[in-house]
């Protein structure tokens, strides 16, 4: 009877610690999207201020700070061209050496602006991990 019950333990841990990585995943990623998404207002009043969307990080100045987001390694801020309101942020997450699932380690998350205001985000992390308000796009 004991060899029946290790033997159930078994099976259920062979089936729930591969189920649990991929929450582990999926929670890592939706942390820095959120974070990100939270800049869109700063830079929606530098559009509002200057007309355009900055053409670096360096053009807000330090707006955009990783500090309280462990997941990001790096974030950067392009736009699409100078007097243009479209532009995007990107971030790239941490490694696997720094802690990140290695399903989504290194991968990066885009939030793109178009010309008339809209947001999309977008990600190359696989379409398992990514929540349902970033899609998955192999081309980031």
């Amino acid at each position: 009877e004991l060899m029946i019950v290790v033997a159930i333990i078994g099976i259920l841990a062979a089936v729930a610690i591969p189920q649990y990585q991929n929450y582990v995943a999926r929670a890592q990623l939706a942390e820095p999207i959120s974070f990100i998404g939270g800049y869109k207002t700063a830079l929606e009043d530098y559009i509002a201020q200057n007309g355009e969307f900055p053409q670096s990080a360096a053009a807000i100045g330090n707006i955009i700070s990783v500090d309280n987001a462990a997941s990001i390694a790096s974030v950067g801020v392009t736009g699409v061209n100078p007097n243009s309101t479209a532009g995007a942020i990107e971030a790239t997450l941490q490694t696997s050496a720094n802690g990140m699932n290695g399903q989504i380690a290194g991968k990066k998350i885009v939030w793109t602006r178009n010309a008339s205001g809209g947001w999309s985000c977008g990600t190359n992390a696989a379409a398992d991990y990514a929540p349902n308000s970033c899609k998955y796009n192999a081309s980031i």
